[in-house]
């Protein structure tokens, strides 16, 4: 079983890599600035539900045992290669720089929500170790159920 759960560790890391990146794309496709934009959106559809399976692969792959576990890593790589092979694709039809544009914003807005929470820290330091406090027993609790 060791191998199995390495293999859903490996799934379920690709879905969220993939997640994130569809969802780069999809707030590439909100702008107006792309002539092949429809074409953009048939490929983005596409992958969305490739996507859609490849969760439901997973999700079925999670309650199996025995040799139908064998089968569904079978049709996991099949699904899952599909998936980032269609990503691939569709990213290399935008220019690069949206997407460096894309990271600087996404550095810029943790960079500011931490600070925030370091500011919010400072002026309420006895309220920030209570909150820790209640939130450190409640995920212990759900921890051990």
């Amino acid at each position: 079983m060791a191998s199995k759960q390495n293999l859903l560790d490996n799934l379920n890391s690709t879905l969220d890599l993939q997640r994130s990146r569809i969802n780069k794309i999809k707030g590439l496709l909100t702008q107006d600035k792309y002539e092949n934009k429809e074409e953009l959106l048939q490929d983005f559809q596409k992958i969305e539900d490739i996507f859609s399976q490849a969760e439901n692969l997973y999700s079925n792959f999670k309650n199996t045992t025995g040799r139908t576990w064998e089968t569904i890593k079978e049709d996991s790589h099949e699904v899952f290669n599909a998936l980032v092979g269609s990503i691939n694709q569709l990213t290399d039809k935008f220019p690069k720089e949206d997407f460096e544009r894309m990271k600087e914003e996404a550095i810029e807005s943790f960079t500011h929500s931490v600070e925030a929470t370091e500011s919010y820290i400072k002026q309420n330091p006895l309220s920030s170790v209570l909150y820790s406090f209640v939130i450190g027993i409640l995920l212990g609790k759900l921890m051990n159920k």
